[in-house]
């Protein structure tokens, strides 16, 4: 009897669930958010790191953000849009690990 292993990953931008190994799996990234103190010299404070929580998103969310560069090296790819700003996106995603910025 043999024994597989799965890993399956749900994604916070399109709150779908790929299984790996798999095939037609679009490419993945893990996001990290963290608040990290600054010390009164303006440098991060190593031991001031504050719940960093990862989550998972699917390429296409990161590229219409601006921010990935964009692949050359697929010949076929399709040219994405900018959709939403660095800024507005990462607002967005820190709504998934329960921060809600007031401006």
């Amino acid at each position: 009897m043999s024994t597989k292993s799965v890993v399956r990953i749900t994604t916070e931008d399109t709150k779908k669930t790929y299984e790996f190994p798999g095939e037609d799996n679009p490419r993945l990234y893990s996001v990290e958010l963290k608040i990290t103190a600054i010390d009164h010299g303006g440098h991060l404070q190593s031991y001031g790191t504050i719940g960093a929580k990862h989550i998972h998103l699917e390429e296409n969310t990161l590229l219409k953000a601006g921010l990935l560069p964009r692949r050359y090296n697929v010949p076929d790819e399709k040219e994405v849009p900018t959709e939403e700003t660095p800024e507005d996106l990462i607002l967005r995603l820190l709504e998934h690990v329960g921060v809600y910025p007031v401006e």
